[in-house]
């Protein structure tokens, strides 16, 4: 008897204090109710800024190339973002990645032919460049009868059997 008389004790207390609890609540307030939010133009203008800066800093970091590159491209400035990848492989030559991603950038928007080229730079920088020889087979397989990438494929294809 004793111990259900400590348990409705116990709930009545449990209750007591979550009604307390609930009175004592302020709402929950919003990240933009507590300070207002950048505009979007505003916001990317800034993060074009940063990026830019974070370039100029570190010519080697891709990161900060790969968002420059994505801000731009939201910002409608296709061709900056271009320019950000060629300048990418200029500060970073023998590298691959410059040209793989200025391949991918051309590809987004369906300039097959050019990402194809800028493919080909990425492989030619990097034969083990899994991503451009990929990049490379997928492109030909949608560009109908063009017999100078299906060399390059079977070409590149035969150098890297014969390395085994």
């Amino acid at each position: 008897m004793v111990a259900i008389l400590l348990g409705v004790l116990l709930l009545v207390l449990l209750i007591a204090a979550g009604v307390l609890l609930y009175r004592n609540l302020r709402p929950v307030r919003t990240p933009s109710e507590i300070s207002p939010q950048p505009q979007p133009a505003a916001f990317l203008t800034a993060s074009i800024s940063e990026f830019e800066q974070a370039v100029a800093r570190d010519p080697q970091n891709a990161a900060a190339y790969e968002n420059l590159s994505f801000a731009y491209t939201l910002a409608g400035r296709f061709d900056d973002a271009i320019a950000i990848w060629q300048q990418a492989a200029q500060a970073n030559p023998g590298q691959a990645w410059p040209m793989a991603n200025l391949g991918r950038l051309y590809e987004s928007v369906g300039l097959s032919l050019k990402a194809r080229d800028a493919y080909v730079n990425a492989a030619n920088e990097d034969p083990q460049d899994n991503e451009a020889n990929r990049a490379l087979a997928r492109i030909a397989q949608g560009v109908a009868g063009n017999q100078a990438i299906q060399q390059f494929i079977t070409d590149r294809a035969l150098r890297r059997h014969s390395r085994r």
